[in-house]
């Protein structure tokens, strides 16, 4: 087995975390009951997720319908999302007349994408931050791989470029263009301002040279006159420039919106637990309540319950007017809802006195969400794009599974929740993780470290999820003898690069907490790349005593030393690590290569070397 490392690709700039919320979690339910008998070990969590609460209350409340752009549907509460990595390629037919150029043309080189929505990059905020990379500088090595092993696929048969002059706009800058008003996808004008870019003229009655005689067809028909921004959103077809961030996907306010109120929800209704005042513990309730009926439940206001149109890649046709499954990963944060509106459907704090009206809201509030939760499950059932993106063997089927299961047990649906988390570790888990602890699948994304941190986080929520349940995922090995814990162990081995090493903080303080840290390795990491650790929201849910179903909360509660067991509880069978066999879901696709992102594939042959 070889070590994977990104390809070198000198001339991307990659966008590293300039402001992320916390990872999606899960916290147990029972256990936050028992939160002020916690004493002084996660003190200082608790107090960072009150005064978290309290500042995110001051922006709030949230909806997608902040925006001035309409999904094609023209219904503003249609949630409605960009793939941030994608381009216009317009390469407009030369006939003399002024074009806008919106963007630089591709280089020649790979199209390689991580596009995972909110995750990580900050990509919908307004200070991204930048660096320019190789992907050198490690000493890992990795295998000799062809150009064709990341395929990336535009979204038109429009492929060649344009042979003659464009402007060119610097990248991490936006185009100053007028703005038409509010209106649907097919019309609205992109916005942000910073710099102004003017047409550029092709040759006079010239036709495109583009490498072949049949420059007609391999271009797109010029204009008439100048085009608004927004023409470029069904004119021209999109590509990829990895890790280049299409400044115009920062107008939409439905993916920052999601995760900011997922995040102010949790955290509201841990502050009402944690509350010694009465009135304050009502206070945290009422604002969960208030936050759920402007994002969920109002008429006015309320995001329907579809992903219908989530990270669409613009273009002509009708491909240009759909969301693509890899949208799916922007509302991962029901995980948090669903998980904060539990804790509050087991009543308020004990001692807290809430009156009469506050527990009839809380429960007409619930009601309410029971019914748009059912919807969405049903969506998250039957859309061909969910169920495309449980399909996917990589983080986008881990997640999916979250959303999944998490959803279903806030409907009641133990059995279905259960059964949902075991297909997925009886199926796709089972080739996610090398018997080194390697994550294959995510490994060859262009941020390795980044990417083995995401797929950790929904291997982790998912795991928690079965421990609510009563379930024991964390001893479940995969086919080649790897467990959660031989993947965070051996993500720790690793050198990050340039990445942040931060992002695996958080899931070795879960690992730690599920089986146990007798040699301190776990602590040290923390303190070497998270110093103030203790003062993380994830402090206070990843503690022994929220997992008891874990191999280290059994041997907490005396039950002597765990033997491991295979998922459904029976005695695991000694084992041998078996030579690499080619997952499932690529004997399905015609051409041998599986889809990891949209447009994204690798075949068997380009993952292997690291099993």
């Amino acid at each position: 087995m070889v070590r994977c490392t990104p390809l070198a690709f000198a001339w991307a700039s990659i966008l590293i975390n300039a402001v992320a919320g916390d990872p999606v979690d899960w916290v147990n339910v029972k256990y936050v009951q028992r939160a002020t008998s916690q004493g002084s070990t996660t003190k200082d969590a608790r107090d960072a997720i009150v005064n978290s609460a309290d500042s995110l209350n001051k922006k709030g409340p949230w909806t997608i319908m902040s925006g001035d752009i309409l999904p094609p549907s023209k219904d503003k509460r249609d949630y409605l999302s960009f793939a941030p990595y994608h381009w216009p390629d317009c390469n407009w037919c030369a006939t003399g007349r002024q074009h806008l150029a919106h963007g630089p043309s591709a280089p020649n080189t790979d199209h390689q994408d991580d596009d995972d929505g909110l995750s990580g990059p900050d990509y919908y905020g307004s200070n991204p931050t930048y660096y320019e990379g190789s992907g050198e500088g490690s000493n890992q090595t990795h295998p000799q791989i062809t150009n064709g092993r990341m395929q990336r696929r535009r979204r038109s048969s429009i492929l060649q470029e344009s042979s003659y002059p464009q402007a060119q706009v610097p990248l991490g800058t936006s185009v100053a263009l007028p703005i038409a008003t509010s209106s649907v996808l097919k019309l609205t004008a992109t916005s942000t301002k910073t710099q102004s870019v003017t047409g550029t003229p092709g040759p006079a009655g010239a036709a495109a040279k583009t490498g072949t005689k049949t420059s007609k067809q391999s271009c797109t028909p010029s204009p008439t006159k100048s085009l608004a921004p927004s023409a470029t959103w069904t004119k021209c077809p999109y590509f990829v420039r990895d890790g280049r961030v299409n400044p115009d996907v920062r107008k939409l306010k439905g993916p920052p919106s999601i995760q900011d109120v997922s995040q102010a929800t949790l955290f509201n209704a841990l502050s009402s637990q944690f509350s010694s005042s009465a009135s304050l513990s009502s206070s945290y309730i009422q604002t969960v309540n208030d936050l759920i009926n402007v994002f969920f439940l109002d008429s006015k206001t309320a995001m329907n319950p579809n992903v219908n149109f989530g990270q669409m890649v613009r273009g002509p046709g009708d491909d240009g007017q759909k969301g693509t499954f890899t949208g799916i990963l922007d509302i991962r944060g029901i995980v948090k809802i669903v998980n904060a509106l539990l804790i509050l459907r087991t009543g308020v704090r004990k001692g807290s006195d809430v009156n009469q009206r506050g527990e009839d809201d809380v429960q007409s509030v619930d009601a309410a969400m029971r019914r748009w939760v059912s919807q969405y499950v049903r969506w998250l059932q039957t859309s061909p794009l969910a169920e495309k993106a449980a399909s996917r063997p990589n983080n986008h089927g881990s997640f999916f599974t979250a959303q999944l299961a998490a959803t279903q047990m806030f409907l009641g649906d133990k059995a279905g929740a259960s059964q949902t988390l075991t297909s997925f570790f009886e199926g796709s888990f089972l080739d996610q993780i090398a018997s080194s602890g390697e994550q294959p699948m995510e490994c060859v994304r262009t941020r390795p470290w980044h990417y083995r941190s995401f797929n950790l986080e929904a291997l982790i929520t998912n795991a928690k999820l079965g421990d609510q349940l009563g379930t024991n995922f964390w001893v479940h090995k995969s086919k080649y003898g790897a467990t959660i814990q031989t993947a965070v162990d051996y993500t720790m081995s690793l050198d990050p690069g340039r990445e942040d090493p931060s992002e695996l903080v958080p899931h070795v303080a879960a690992v730690a907490a599920a089986y146990g840290d007798p040699s301190g390795k776990y602590q040290d990491f923390m303190k070497k790349y998270q110093p103030d650790y203790k003062q993380r929201a994830f402090w206070f849910y990843d503690q022994t005593n929220a997992l008891p179903n874990s191999p280290a909360g059994k041997a907490s509660r005396s039950e002597g030393s765990v033997k491991e067991t295979d998922v459904s509880g029976h005695p695991a069978a000694s084992f041998t690590v078996p030579p690499f066999a080619c997952p499932e879901q690529f004997l399905y696709e015609p051409s041998g290569k599986t889809e990891f992102d949209d447009g994204l594939f690798f075949s068997c042959a380009e993952i292997a070397p690291f099993y």
